[in-house]
């Protein structure tokens, strides 16, 4: 499994980018980590309700230890902790594999947002 070194939200497309110690990166919605909260409010909430909330965008991120994050929404959402493997697996369900990650991070770099290295 890849390691996260690095961390970046590009607020103008919504989304995280995770950037690995290889130099790979993978990009994340804002809105499919929204719908993959795994807080108990979240975990209650029947999934055809989760599908069908409305779009949110990520406001800030706050690092939770070494081991996770703490994505604050546009809904008010702030609760779920993002464990970095729990967000290395939504990179792959996602279907964003380094290697295809790492052609899109030229357009990336364009971007403006918060950064963070771990």
């Amino acid at each position: 499994m890849n390691t996260i070194s690095g961390l970046k939200v590009h607020s103008a497309n919504n989304t995280l980018e995770l950037i690995y110690a290889d130099g790979s990166s993978a990009t994340l919605s804002g809105d499919l980590l929204r719908r993959s909260c795994r807080c108990a409010e979240c975990q209650r909430l029947q999934p055809t309700l989760l599908m069908r909330m409305p779009v949110t965008t990520i406001l800030d991120i706050e690092s939770i230890g070494l081991h996770g994050l703490r994505l604050q929404f546009s809904d008010g959402h702030a609760r779920g902790t993002y464990p970095l493997p729990y967000l290395v697996e939504l990179a792959d369900m996602a279907g964003q594999s380094p290697l295809s990650a790492r052609a899109a991070g030229s357009q990336a770099d364009q971007a403006t947002g918060h950064a963070s290295r771990l």
